[in-house]
């Protein structure tokens, strides 16, 4: 059997003039999955703990499963960084469009680690 976790997900409605309303204020929760993208071994990790995991060959097949997994209920994407090394511009675009779901670089078994400017990679998300 293997168990699913979900991401949860907490937003407000957006009026709160008066105190009354304030005692409305009811959070409300949405459950989303956590989905992993990357070779057969960072998969299959993430399979172990119970996480959906999408084996791929490419990098260009991994932005064309984000693309069918951004509507889909996913609100967390796990991808390996020597996939997204290649395709990391297109994330960037990914990402500054779509916020939901949150797009995350994990290191990849047997992988270097490598210093990110997150800076830059905010100034480009925010077109800056």
């Amino acid at each position: 059997m293997i168990l699913t976790y979900y991401a949860y997900i907490y937003t407000y409605p957006a009026s709160t003039q008066s105190i009354a309303r304030l005692k409305l204020l009811i959070p409300r929760v949405y459950l989303m999955r956590i989905v992993a993208i990357g070779s057969k071994v960072f998969v299959t990790s993430f399979q172990l703990a119970g996480i959906e995991g999408i084996s791929i060959d490419s990098p260009f097949e991994a932005i064309s499963k984000i693309n069918t997994l951004i509507n889909n209920g996913v609100g967390l994407i796990l991808i390996s960084d020597d996939v997204a090394a290649s395709i990391r511009k297109e994330l960037t675009d990914i990402r500054a469009k779509n916020p939901i779901p949150l797009i995350f670089e994990l290191p990849a078994p047997g992988s270097k680690k490598v210093q990110i400017n997150y800076r830059n990679l905010l100034k480009q998300i925010l077109g800056i």
